[in-house]
């Protein structure tokens, strides 16, 4: 076999190579204060989404089905503007450096956030900052 093709290089071991330290970090922090710190996260990018007024919520605004993560509705002028949600994220993408899921359900158009141990509030801020200036701009 050519060795040009014994390499699997879509085969990333970054995550294999870390477990350990993972799992200690885990350990020291504590399973439960992650997993809190993530929701009480969430739920505030979820407040400062919809009360941008960009976005709608689907879900109950008390959290219940929501865990560390947040989606939202657009309204129909975002898509009469971009004609799709993979133009939408470029657009969110380039004008922001904002990268985070855009989707079509049900013919709705959904912005999803997540939250973990890394992210801070100016992240989700930048969100509505790039919102505001795309919305400007039209």
């Amino acid at each position: 076999m050519d060795l040009e093709f014994g390499w699997q290089g879509t085969r990333d071991v970054g995550a294999w190579m870390a477990i350990t330290d993972a799992i200690a970090w885990m350990d020291a922090f504590g399973e439960g204060a992650v997993m809190d710190h993530n929701r009480r996260l969430a739920e505030w990018a979820h407040g400062l989404m919809v009360g941008s007024g960009f976005f709608e919520p689907i879900s109950p605004a008390d959290g219940s089905m929501r865990g560390s993560m947040a989606a939202c509705r657009l309204d129909a002028r975002w898509r009469e503007r971009f004609g799709s949600v993979e133009a939408l994220q470029a657009a969110i993408l380039a004008a922001g450096s904002v990268e985070l899921p855009c989707m079509e359900l049900h013919g709705d158009w959904l912005l999803r956030v997540s939250a973990a141990p890394h992210n801070r509030p100016w992240q989700y801020e930048r969100l509505i900052e790039t919102m505001r200036a795309l919305d400007q701009a039209s």
